[in-house]
């Protein structure tokens, strides 16, 4: 970097505390009671502010903060906005299903951990198989399997009942645990292949952030 380069300090300030504010929003709105409540009315208005004023700022400043051009790739805004589609469907329902099955099904929390843990075993097996499969078959086939197959999983949870047995509850949750390994790593591959190699660092980590945001 340059040594006469101006450090963007409005901008940190500004991603710091709308990031952190819509954080808050979407993490306690649910349990506040969303807009009855005022404290999360306040985070949605500071968060809304100070995301508008950083991305204002930062289109108009030469050198900002975090430099938001790479979204002008379409490759790699449309994986970004998959991935925190993604997450968000994903990831709602490992947080619920395990709230599910101790209050529904009154299992102990072994039992939940038992039911759940095949997901992320499978998840892991799904990554190992995608890094050697994405050099014989490419990207886009297995984004069209990871998605397909997460579609089934979701499908197959659609007819969850207070008689479905143990073994269909780990089934379904293997299915899609694996269908994340075989989507989530190759749409990292896919997002950063066509942008500029000085962007890539800005690139990594706003995808990193749109998944999290997803998951919120």
């Amino acid at each position: 970097t340059s040594a006469n380069k101006k450090f963007d300090l409005l901008g940190l300030i500004l991603m710091v505390v709308g990031v952190s504010a819509l954080q808050l929003f979407l993490d306690q709105g649910n349990q506040k009671g969303w807009l009855d409540s005022d404290y999360i009315k306040l985070m949605m208005i500071i968060s809304v502010i100070s995301i508008s004023w950083f991305l204002f700022s930062s289109f108009r400043k030469k050198d900002p903060i975090v430099n938001l051009s790479v979204f002008k790739d379409r490759n790699f805004a449309l994986s970004t906005l998959s991935l925190a589609i993604f997450s968000g469907c994903v990831f709602s329902i490992i947080t619920l299903q395990p709230i599910m099955l101790e209050s529904l099904f009154n299992y102990s929390a072994l039992k939940v951990g038992e039911i759940m843990a095949p997901r992320g075993l499978a998840s892991a097996v799904g990554m190992a198989f995608t890094a050697v499969l994405m050099k014989k078959v490419g990207v886009k086939p297995l984004l069209i399997l990871g998605i397909s197959l997460s579609a089934l999983s979701n499908y197959l949870m659609t007819h969850f009942n207070l008689t479905t047995s143990t073994g269909y509850f780990i089934w379904t949750g293997v299915i899609g645990g694996f269908s994340m390994g075989l989507f989530m790593v190759p749409l990292s591959t896919f997002a950063l292949l066509t942008i500029p190699k000085k962007l890539i660092t800005e690139g990594a980590g706003l995808f990193s952030y749109g998944r999290m945001l997803g998951t919120s």
